[in-house]
Formats: structure tokens, C-alpha cells, sequence
């Protein structure tokens, strides 16, 4: 007479794996340092240096065709020194966005008093010089307006988190698979009576929180130091599709831990994706603006999830089109999924 065997239940099975995944933080807070604190310094590190470019003396100040001429022989008058004028075209808002000039002098039909339209972070700057081009003991015959950042200036923003989603994927998630592999660790999943991929759906469930943790921080944080005024639709809409693209590089990190076969050269393989991804993915350079990288950063995971992340926050000039990124990230996530189940291997070697 056989007895039936009845197959555990799945659900308390995954929230144990879960519970061991995050145990992992639990016994090393370097780790989580790694994945949460540091790219976060890297966020306030650059936001310093955002507001903090404005540089050294001279000052450049350009003048648009609708000042009148007393203003600019005026102006040439009092130039105090280090200001320099240079010469622009078209709008003051769009010359100062692109950097032509770090000020740009204006004069609107009907207003009263000329303008120096000027970044934010270069309006203090702006202020110090219309007191100077005004009279001694009179109110700044200037006004003063900011104008408007252009996408262009925080594209780093988005790039930056997806680095750190990298940095999770890769060396937090991935390498760890791998180092447990090498210790023998995951020999012991043989004995348990589970499918192999209810151990990597809780493994991937532990770490997209993770991923919603970062992207919460990343996102409200940089809206709040860069004064970027997002729409809490837009804030919403750019962590969901951050989370989505994490799920793309987590399916990276885990096909790669499962399947290389040795701990001591696998290391180097994820650092040199990890740089391949930085410099040639769009997170830094324009490397699909080139043709010569174009085709190489197409086939980056992190072209795209850069790519949908920047159109959905700021609005950017999209590197390929939104049904191309997603189309590609749903492929890449299908075959590293695949690979992982059908490869896994539970050793490997030093």
C-alpha cells in the first residue's frame, strides 16, 4: 500500500527564503551601507556639486537684441571686472539653459526695467552684478529672474539610480549567489522538496524591495535638493519604472551568479559589466548619440532602463523610443530567466 505524498505548501516556504534573503543585511551592515547609504552620498556628493558650479570669476553675461543701446553703453560703463558680455542668439531662458552665457540680459516690450535671467544656482551671482551695474544708493536697475533648469542639467540624477540598481543586481545580489555557490551554501537546496524557482522569486522579491527603498529616497531626495518641482504623478510614475527596471538587472545578477563557474574570475566579469554599463550604457556619456557606440549601448540593459527613466521623470530626449526600451527589457528579463532555471548549477569553484 502507497501513501500519497503530499507536497508542502508553497507560500510559508517563499516567506522563509525571503527571511533568510534579508537576513543577509541583518548579519552584514556593510552590505547594506553598500546598497543604500553610499549611493546615496554619491546623490548629495553631486548635488553639491551642481549648485556648487558656478565657479570662479569672470562672469559671463550675454544681451539679447531687445535691450536697448543706452542699457549696454550704460552697462559697459559700470562693468565692474571679471564681467565679461558675449555675444547670443535667441531666447535669454533657452541661452542660459544651454550654458551659452552664465547671464543673459533682457529687456521685455513694456517692462520697466531690463532683466539677467540666470539659473538658480548662479542667481545670487546675478543679483550681486545687477547692484553693481546700478547706481550707488539707488534700488538694482535690474531685475532678476531664474530660469527654469533644462533637462540636459540633471540627467545625471537618473542615472545615478540606476547605478545604484546596478550595483545592487550586480555585486549585492549576483556575486553573494555566487560566493554561496563556491562556500557550498546552496548545496543544501538539493534536500528541499521545492521548485527552483520559488528560491529565486523570493530572492528577487527581497531584493525589488530593496530596489523600492532606493528608488523612494533617490527620487524624493533629488526632487527636494535640485528643486526639480515634480508632479506626484511623475514622482510615482519614475518609481515604478525604476522598480521595473531593476527587475531587469536582478535578472542579470542572478543568471550570472547561478551559472559561472568559478568565484575568483566571476568577480572580475561582474566588475568589467558593471564599468561596460557606466561608460558605454548612457549613464554618463551620450553614447548613443555616436554611431560608432550606438549599436554597443543598444544591447546594454542599462541603455534602456536609463532611457525610460529619464523620459519619465524629466521628460528627456528619448535615446530610443519607449516600446523599444520596454520590448527590449521584457526580452532581456525572459532570457536571463530562462538561463538561470535551466542552467543552475549549486557549486562552484573558488
Amino acid at each position: 500500500m502507497h501513501c500519497a505524498v503530499v507536497a508542502p505548501p508553497l507560500w510559508p516556504i517563499f516567506l522563509r527564503f525571503s527571511r533568510l534573503s534579508l537576513a543577509f543585511y541583518h548579519r552584514s551592515l556593510t552590505s547594506l551601507a553598500m546598497t543604500l547609504v553610499i549611493p546615496l552620498g554619491f546623490l548629495l556628493m553631486s548635488s553639491f556639486t551642481y549648485y556648487a558650479n558656478s565657479g570662479p570669476l569672470p562672469i559671463t553675461m550675454g544681451s539679447t537684441g531687445s535691450v536697448a543701446p543706452d542699457v549696454l553703453k550704460r552697462i559697459e560703463q559700470t562693468r565692474p571686472p571679471g564681467l565679461q558680455i558675449v555675444p547670443i542668439s535667441g531666447s535669454a531662458a533657452q541661452n542660459v539653459r544651454d550654458g551659452n552665457a552664465r547671464l543673459v540680459l533682457s529687456q521685455d516690450a513694456g517692462a520697466p526695467t531690463p532683466t539677467i535671467y540666470a539659473l538658480e544656482q548662479n542667481k545670487a551671482i546675478a543679483e550681486l552684478v545687477a547692484v553693481a551695474l546700478s547706481a550707488p544708493g539707488t534700488p538694482p536697475a535690474y531685475a532678476v529672474r531664474v530660469a527654469a533648469d533644462g533637462a540636459m542639467s540633471f540627467a545625471f540624477l537618473p542615472g545615478l539610480l540606476i547605478m545604484s540598481l546596478m550595483n545592487l543586481a550586480l555585486f549585492t545580489t549576483g556575486a553573494k549567489l555566487l560566493s554561496d555557490r563556491s562556500k557550498g551554501t546552496l548545496r543544501l537546496f538539493r534536500l528541499f522538496p521545492v521548485p527552483l524557482y520559488l528560491i529565486f522569486s523570493a530572492e528577487a522579491t527581497t531584493k525589488l524591495l530593496l530596489a523600492l527603498g532606493q528608488s523612494v529616497l533617490f527620487v524624493l531626495l533629488g526632487d527636494y535638493l535640485l528643486g526639480l518641482k515634480l508632479s506626484w504623478p511623475t514622482i510615482i510614475a519614475s518609481i515604478a519604472v525604476a522598480c521595473v527596471s531593476s527587475l531587469s538587472l536582478l535578472s542579470l545578477g542572478i543568471a550570472l551568479g547561478s551559472n559561472l563557474r568559478s568565484y575568483s574570475s566571476g568577480i572580475h566579469l561582474f566588475t568589467i559589466l558593471n564599468l561596460l554599463m557606466i561608460f558605454m550604457g548612457d549613464l554618463i556619456f551620450p553614447n548613443t548619440h555616436y554611431p560608432a557606440t550606438r549599436l554597443v549601448a543598444f544591447f546594454l540593459p542599462a541603455t534602456h532602463c536609463v532611457n525610460l527613466l529619464r523620459q519619465t521623470m524629466l521628460d528627456y530626449p528619448p535615446s530610443f523610443s519607449v516600446a523599444t526600451s520596454v520590448a527590449f527589457l521584457l526580452l532581456f528579463t525572459a532570457v536571463m530567466a530562462y538561463w538561470t532555471l535551466k542552467g543552475f548549477r549549486y557549486t562552484a569553484e573558488q
